[in-house]
């Protein structure tokens, strides 16, 4: 047990206790990593589509050119609330 505790005590003073320099060609190099694009990415689309479904309920016409009439009853109820959901997730 004794010769355990040593090599245990050893090997904690060589992984904790000692510190290293790091060579220039370990460092991370570029730009934003693909999540951090990604993320970018998918924020873009949400603004645009919140931006869509605003012009959508503000505007009786654009109602009336995409489905022929006003929005109304349950599909109108639906469009506004993904518009609330879009505005909650901010």
């Amino acid at each position: 047990m004794a010769a355990e505790r040593g090599s245990i005590e050893k090997g904690e003073e060589v992984a904790f206790g000692l510190s290293r320099q790091i060579a220039m060609k370990e460092l991370p190099t570029g730009g934003p990593r693909e999540g951090v694009i990604a993320e970018k990415k998918e924020k873009k689309h949400l603004a645009e589509a919140e931006k869509e479904l605003e012009i959508l309920l503000t505007k009786k016409s654009d109602q009336v050119k995409r489905y022929g009439g006003e929005l109304t009853g349950h599909l109108l109820l639906r469009y506004q609330l993904v518009y609330c959901f879009f505005l909650i997730a901010k």
